[in-house]
């Protein structure tokens, strides 16, 4: 199989789409009781928190949502079909969109002058307790808002220097990049893959794309948005210490009623005692930080029935989130199964695609599960039936999770999940030409953050942001 491009040929830029596709489908969509039975078996039910030292620190978890959100926004309500010209409400483009808008002339209410409008360290919000936010997503959950606070307070920093705001837009963006490229990106999909892809200096890289090609107008690849990158949701934990000497929040507690809970759900003000200290979320000065759960194919009962503010919809299953996915990638959007990408990267040449794959050559395993289990979910499919169908056609986001876990213990991606990611990624750069790969920015030694050595990472533009 060819490398597919990032673009429609100019039809993205006539306004079709924004999304794209890498691989095709070979087989039909599973049953939606497969998909239900295959859900059941994804509540964590005794794994919890149970990260490691070689699991990303728990704040790469939110890193990453930011970063989603940044890239891709398909905001259907659940089961809201797609349409026959499906749209991002996002630019797919590291260009922080997500955080500036069209910038203070198209959203003043975003702004104060040239600074972005906070409240000290959390969100700035209307009397209704409403964000000032671009994308309310970014509001969802404590984590999160404290993330886009703490990109918000460096390019305050910046313009508190004398930079006007394209300039420091342009400054935020670039040590963004190099964040998303040189940290983000090597923790979740290994540092190898990286190296492969970008070569000793990053001019290769277009020439060591396999499954996407830049074009002049970048899309999103399907594959990533609804199945890759949704790597995050069984990274995160049940709960987490926000403050050292603090008590451990619990994630989601029930449903919001008239009185506030005691947990990290977003959408209202965050007291000062809940505003986060980075070192228990990320290595800061020797620290320890609390670590994500591993990349595997368990989600923590919080995040598995989501609130009803999150979920927006009263359909059956909407606040099912492993159903979600896989109602999204199967029925909705026909996303290819994990064996079509593993044969597909193999026809375009990736580097070791010849080596045994899951579900091809090793078979996938239903963790926690045993095959005397029948009627999964009051489905009437057990386990044996289950297992059978994934080895014959997984659907995509399961498939990477569970490639994560067989392959790597879930300390990272696996081979054909990290390679979406990667290029991706990468691919998204060179579509830009204002990115740090077309351009060859570095971070200055000393400036913004950056150490005399050269070192930039999110520990720096975190130390620089928000200093605990």
């Amino acid at each position: 199989m060819a490398a597919v491009a990032l673009t429609h040929a100019g039809v993205a830029a006539a306004g079709i789409s924004n999304f794209s596709r890498l691989f095709q489908r070979s087989v039909p969509a599973l049953d939606d009781r497969v998909l239900r039975a295959l859900a059941w078996t994804m509540r964590d039910g005794g794994h919890g928190d149970a990260g490691s030292e070689n699991t990303p620190p728990a704040g790469y978890t939110y890193l990453g949502q930011f970063i989603d959100h940044d890239l891709v926004a398909d905001l259907r309500v659940f089961p809201q079909p797609a349409p026959p010209i499906l749209m991002s409400e996002r630019t797919p483009r590291f260009d922080l969109d997500s955080l500036y808008g069209g910038g203070p002339s198209t959203d003043p209410d975003l702004y104060v002058g040239t600074k972005l409008r906070l409240n000290a360290r959390d969100l700035a919000r209307n009397e209704a307790g409403i964000a000032f936010v671009k994308d309310r997503r970014n509001d969802s959950n404590l984590m999160l808002s404290q993330m886009h606070v703490a990109f918000a307070c460096f390019h305050n920093r910046i313009v508190d220097e004398g930079v006007d705001f394209d300039r420091a837009r342009q400054i935020v963006c670039r040590h963004y990049q190099w964040v998303v490229l040189r940290d983000y990106l090597p923790r979740i999909v290994g540092a190898g893959m990286v190296q492969a892809i970008l070569g000793p200096t990053g001019v290769e890289a277009a020439a060591n794309l396999r499954c996407v090609r830049p074009g002049a107008h970048a899309t999103m690849p399907l594959e990533f948005s609804a199945a890759a990158f949704r790597l995050g949701h069984s990274m995160v934990r049940s709960g987490y210490q926000l403050q050292t000497g603090g008590e451990k929040l619990h994630l989601f507690l029930g449903d919001a009623g008239a009185g506030a809970l005691p947990d990290l759900r977003g959408f209202r003000p965050v007291p000062a005692e809940h505003r986060i200290q980075w070192r228990l979320f990320f290595e800061i000065g020797g620290s320890r930080p609390q670590r994500a759960r591993p990349i595997d194919t368990f989600i923590v009962p919080a995040l598995y029935e989501l609130p009803k503010e999150i979920a927006e919809s009263a359909a059956p299953f909407a606040r099912n989130l492993p159903y979600r996915n896989l109602y999204r990638g199967e029925i909705d959007l026909g996303l290819p199964t994990g064996q079509d990408v593993v044969r597909a990267m193999r026809r375009a040449g990736v580097p070791g695609a010849d080596a045994d794959r899951l579900g091809v050559e090793t078979p996938i395993r239903i963790a926690g599960t045993t095959l005397a289990q029948t009627n999964l979910a009051q489905t009437g499919i057990g386990v044996r039936e289950l297992t059978e169908v994934l080895n014959q056609s997984a659907p995509l986001w399961y498939y990477v999770l569970a490639e994560a876990a067989q392959c790597f213990g879930g300390t990272q991606l696996g081979p054909v999940g990290g390679r979406i990611v990667a290029e991706t990624f990468i691919g998204l750069m060179l579509c830009d030409p204002t990115s740090i790969l077309n351009t060859g920015w570095r971070p200055s030694p000393g400036r913004f953050g950056c150490l005399p050595d050269g070192t930039f990472g999110i520990v720096e533009l975190l130390s620089c942001a928000v200093p605990d």
